[in-house]
């Protein structure tokens, strides 16, 4: 609550008021950011995201944010964001189409990952197994979740699922491979999106706080392990 109260906009949100966060982002458009701030957009996802990213801070790492360190967070977030659309696509980097990282230990653990998406209830089916290269199976996971917005989204649970179950099983050296190529170009050359912020500002977090070293490589479906 004290987060809303900091956010400088009009009209102020009411958060004892509120009974639908759909509804409320969907109102969000119509709040005008109030100065000092030196933004004229729409805060109103950029701090939903922000609160999710602090309290996964809290959970993975046990770290506290400070109200007004979650609002900051949430304004810089938004500039990074729209700085980046200013790049072109040659200056973003482009992801080689390779199936191999560029060096691979002999001690690293391939990761396949993939998730099953059905567009008319918004729910999926997310599934990872870990193997030595050479195939024996060391471990798997999967999980169900509800309201996940895009296929892309989809994908990318799977890939944070993957990690926070490699970063409980204490692996070390992970060579993990998708055969969603987007969502693997996006992480690997840094590409900023809207739709998949959260989700991967999670895989960062989760990748420096458990010290992991992976590597992302895009793998066509036929060659998908799962």
């Amino acid at each position: 609550m004290e987060v809303w109260n900091l956010s400088s906009w009009t009209p102020t949100l009411e958060p004892n008021l509120t009974t639908s966060f759909k509804q409320e982002l969907q109102t969000s458009s119509l709040r005008v950011a109030l100065p000092p701030i030196g933004v004229t957009t729409n805060l109103f996802p950029w701090i939903s995201w922000n609160l999710w990213l602090a309290r996964n801070q809290l959970i993975f790492e046990s770290k506290t944010l400070t109200h007004q360190q979650v609002v900051n967070k949430a304004i810089t977030s938004y500039k990074e964001w729209e700085t980046a659309q200013s790049l072109s696509p040659k200056t973003r980097g482009s992801l080689p189409h390779t199936l191999a990282p560029p060096s691979l230990h002999a001690n690293s653990i391939l990761c396949f990952t993939d998730a099953a998406w059905r567009a008319d209830q918004k729910t999926v089916g997310l599934a990872w197994i870990f193997i030595n290269q050479d195939s024996p199976e060391i471990s798997r996971g999967s999980s169900f979740q509800t309201a996940v917005s895009s296929p892309l989204m989809a994908e990318a649970l799977a890939i944070r699922g993957a990690l926070l179950h490699a970063s409980a099983s204490d692996f070390n050296l992970i060579w993990l491979r998708s055969d969603s190529q987007g969502l693997i170009k996006a992480i690997n050359s840094n590409l900023q999106s809207i739709e998949l912020y959260g989700v991967l500002s999670d895989v960062d977090s989760i990748i420096s706080s458990a010290s992991l070293s992976f590597s992302f490589s895009f793998i066509p479906r036929d060659y998908n392990g799962l």
